[in-house]
C-alpha cells in the first residue's frame, strides 16, 4: 500500500513542475512564434503538438532547466526535445522503484515507506540529470568534428583567394565543397550575413557564438585586416596549418590516455593467463608434497 502514496506524490509534483513552468514569464522563440499558428491550422492532430512543443520550450528556456543553447546547437536537439527527455528521464527513474515496490508487495515482502521513497527520489534525480551527460558527450564529439570542419574550411578559402576570388565569393564557394550538416550550417550563417547586408564573416563570427566554436572567430579576424587576398590566403593557411597541429596533439593525448588505461585490464590478463597455465602444476606438486 506504500506504492499508492508515492505514485500520487509523483504525479502531483509533475504537475505542480508544469504549472510553475508554465506560469513563469520567458521570452518566446521568433520560430516558435512564427510556426505555431501554421502548426495548428493544419491537420486536427497537429494542434496539439504544436501546443506540447511550445510548452515544452517554455520549459526549457524557465530556471528549472535552463537548456544549454550551445551544446543543443552542436549535439542537433531542439530545446522543446531536450525539456521532453529530461521529463521523460525523471518519469521513468522515479517508476522503476515504485514498480520493484509493487512488486515486492504482491509477493509480500514488506518494505518500509522510507526505503522505496529513498529509491524513487534519488532514480529520479539520476534520471533528470542523465539527459545531459549524453548531450554533453554528443556535444562534444560534434565540437571535435567542427574543428575538423574549420580545418579544412580555412585552406579551401585559402586556396579560393589565391585563384583569383574575392573574400566573400571564396567564403561562399568554400562552404558549398561539402554537404555534411556543418558545412551547411556555415554556408546558412553565410548567407544570413549577406541577406542581412553583413560582411559574410559576420554570420561566421555569429556562428561562433551559437556554437562555442571560437576558431570559427579566426576567420572573420583575419577577414577583418583589410589586407591583399594574397596577404588573407597566406594567413589562412596559416591559421590552418596551426589548428591542424593542434588537433592532432590532441589526438595523441587521447590515444595515450586510452593506452594507460588499457594497461591495468592488459596486466590481469596476463596474469589471468600464467595462473591457468602453472595451475595443473602446481596442484601436482602439492598433492605430491600432501
Amino acid at each position: 500500500m506504500a506504492v499508492l502514496p508515492l505514485a500520487l506524490g509523483a504525479l502531483l509534483g509533475w504537475g505542480l513542475t508544469l504549472l510553475v513552468a508554465g506560469l513563469v514569464p520567458v521570452h518566446p522563440d521568433l520560430r516558435t512564434v512564427v510556426h505555431a499558428p501554421a502548426a495548428q491550422q493544419g491537420a486536427p492532430g497537429e494542434g496539439w503538438r504544436a501546443r506540447a512543443r511550445v510548452h515544452l520550450e517554455r520549459l526549457a528556456a524557465s530556471s528549472l532547466i535552463r537548456a544549454p543553447r550551445q551544446r543543443l546547437a552542436l549535439a542537433r536537439i531542439s530545446p522543446a526535445r531536450y525539456a521532453a527527455y529530461k521529463l521523460g528521464a525523471l518519469v521513468a527513474g522515479a517508476a522503476v522503484p515504485m514498480l520493484v515496490s509493487a512488486v515486492a508487495l504482491l509477493t509480500g515482502a514488506a518494505l518500509p515507506v522510507a526505503v522505496p521513497a529513498g529509491f524513487t527520489a534519488a532514480s529520479a534525480a539520476i534520471g533528470f540529470v542523465l539527459p545531459d551527460a549524453l548531450i554533453r558527450q554528443r556535444a562534444d564529439r560534434a565540437k571535435a568534428q567542427v574543428r575538423e570542419a574549420v580545418t579544412a574550411y580555412l585552406t579551401l578559402t585559402a586556396l579560393s583567394l589565391r585563384a583569383g576570388l574575392g573574400l566573400d565569393a571564396a567564403l561562399m564557394e568554400a562552404a558549398r565543397v561539402a554537404d555534411s550538416w556543418i558545412w551547411r550550417t556555415i554556408h546558412q550563417a553565410l548567407d544570413h550575413a549577406v541577406l542581412a547586408r553583413q560582411p559574410a564573416w559576420e554570420g561566421l563570427r555569429a556562428l561562433s557564438r551559437d556554437l562555442d566554436v571560437p576558431e570559427l572567430v579566426d576567420v572573420a579576424d583575419i577577414a577583418m585586416t583589410g589586407s591583399e587576398g594574397t596577404a588573407v590566403a597566406d594567413a589562412l593557411m596559416a591559421r590552418a596549418r596551426s589548428l591542424r597541429h593542434q588537433i592532432l596533439a590532441e589526438q595523441r593525448g587521447q590515444a595515450n590516455e586510452i593506452n594507460e588505461k588499457l594497461v591495468v585490464p592488459i596486466a590481469l590478463m596476463g596474469l589471468t593467463f600464467l595462473a591457468m597455465l602453472f595451475y595443473p602444476v602446481i596442484s601436482r606438486l602439492l598433492d605430491t608434497t600432501i
